[in-house]
């Protein structure tokens, strides 16, 4: 019975956050001290069993082009590379796992045999095998050994800690059955937060601690630091559930829902069986490796690129027919949300007269668009060339120059002015965890003619399935849907 880890960490599509305050955050200093000594000790093992390899077999051949330095040094970037792809430097609950190394060996020495086969090595074939095999070994003794050391410095059993979430009974409902199931024998329970008060011989009868009052939630989950947040009654947390994933996933504790009712993407939840009520993990936004993000950035770095070469000459007469039809700027420079809920400046053709944002405000009444958005059918603001430009979506052309500098992508949420971002629920403010786009789902779906809950329910969707054959799919759609016109007003 396997059960999916929730993981509520940072959205790997989204730029890294290099800031002071983000790289001396305890979490993050911990884990980079971590992976630096967990790849310190790999590089030693790596050394040594070169070292102990050259001596029982035969030596790294010296009258090569290249010397013996280089052949280690090869060795050592395989090791690290098939360690980490096999998550061997992710948290200790993780990476202590001889499945993975087991995995991990077998990719790095197939790639080495492989490597000193290609380059005429055949007779150091059985030397370099040698060597990572006695590597392998040596970095399953040294990790050991760290993470018995860390055991004793954080005062823990190396099990995960947990921590529940619910009334009284249902916690403890909820510990009884999780105790039988096999995913979480390696779990120590580390306390219940409640929704009331609990007698003073409550811990001494259920076995179960009480740790604090829902309202103190952030401030236990600190004090504890489990990996796992389990909530065990959803109607107590229904309003609270969007508050809870964002505190989850600032503090890097997975989340598990002990409840069938969520609103959440069916893909997004597994069931765990066994016990009378049934567990679910809810998964957050589809988790990616760094390399996703890389690639999908430089698709964006070349496409957009790619295109503001081709489509110059257009933007050029663009750019003419706006100054030449009404007075003011050619570009409409607008702030926008963008990633992590941080503003940005969005750039557009201009497609209303200057005194547009003066008229916003007795306009309102009119407003003819669901939720939070603004929107007129015949917004008398739109200048006449403003209203071709709309209508064929050439006015975000610019929004290209957005993608060079890494405020927006190529695909994904539309970004939303201030305005609508401030009426906006924080249910919906969910959207915001990856970049926005020039084109996405909701643009190729309908656009003004779907209401604001369908566009958040699309970028949650897209979201959730994210992959670059969704996203070449939404830019061939989009194509389709600008020269056919089709739900842009």
């Amino acid at each position: 019975m396997t059960v999916h880890q929730v993981v509520l960490h940072r959205d790997i599509r989204a730029s890294v956050d290099l800031s002071p305050s983000v790289l001396l955050n305890r979490y993050h200093l911990r884990r980079f001290l971590s992976v630096l000594c967990l790849a310190c000790f790999d590089l030693g093992s790596v050394t040594m069993a070169a070292l102990c390899a050259t001596r029982l077999g035969r030596p790294l051949d010296q009258t090569r082009s290249h010397p013996a330095v280089l052949h280690l040094a090869y060795w050592c970037l395989v090791v690290l590379a098939a360690f980490l792809v096999n998550g061997l430097y992710d948290r200790r609950f993780v990476r202590h796992d001889a499945r993975r190394l087991a995995r991990a060996t077998v990719a790095a020495m197939a790639i080495v045999v492989v490597t000193e086969l290609a380059l005429g090595g055949g007779r150091a074939c059985a030397t370099a095998a040698l060597a990572i095999l006695l590597a392998a070994g040596l970095a399953w003794g040294a990790r050991a050994a760290y993470d018995q050391l860390l055991g004793r410095i954080y005062d823990d059993d190396g099990r995960r800690p947990i921590v529940l979430l619910g009334r009284p009974d249902s916690c403890v409902r909820v510990m009884s059955q999780l105790s039988g199931l096999a995913e979480f024998r390696d779990c120590r329970v580390c306390g219940a937060i409640t929704d009331r008060t609990v007698p003073d011989d409550w811990q001494r009868l259920t076995g179960l601690e009480a740790l604090g009052r829902v309202d103190d939630l952030e401030a236990v989950v600190d004090r504890e630091q489990p990996v796992e947040l389990v909530v065990c009654d959803l109607d107590l947390t229904r309003d609270r559930l969007v508050g809870l994933l964002a505190a989850c996933r600032r503090r890097h504790v997975d989340l598990e829902l002990a409840a069938i009712e969520t609103d959440l993407s069916s893909q997004g939840i597994t069931l765990v069986p066994g016990g009378v009520t049934p567990l679910f993990v809810a998964a957050p936004p589809k988790r990616a490796l760094l390399s996703s993000f890389a690639a999908k950035r430089c698709f964006d770095l070349a496409g957009s690129a790619l295109l503001a070469v081709l489509l110059l000459p257009f933007m050029v007469v663009v750019a003419m027919l706006v100054k030449l039809t009404s007075r003011g700027p050619v570009l409409f420079v607008d702030e926008r949300i963008g990633l992590g809920q941080r503003t940005f400046a969005c750039y557009k053709f201009r497609t209303m007269y200057r005194d547009a944002a003066a008229r916003q405000a007795e306009l309102e009444p009119l407003n003819e668009a669901g939720g939070t958005i603004f929107k007129i059918r015949h917004d008398p603001r739109v200048t006449p060339i403003g209203k071709v430009l709309r209508r064929t979506s050439l006015d975000e052309l610019p929004q290209l120059l957005n993608v060079l500098k890494g405020d927006m992508s190529l695909v994904g949420p539309r970004p939303l002015p201030l305005r609508d971002f401030r009426r906006m629920p924080d249910a919906h403010k969910r959207r915001h965890v990856v970049l926005p786009g020039i084109t996405g789902l909701w643009q190729v779906s309908g656009r003004s003619e779907l209401s604001f809950d369908d566009m958040v329910a699309l970028d949650c969707r897209y979201i959730e399935s994210w992959s670059f054959t969704a996203d070449l799919a939404i830019l061939a759609r989009t194509v389709g849907a600008v020269c056919g016109l089709r739900g842009a007003s």
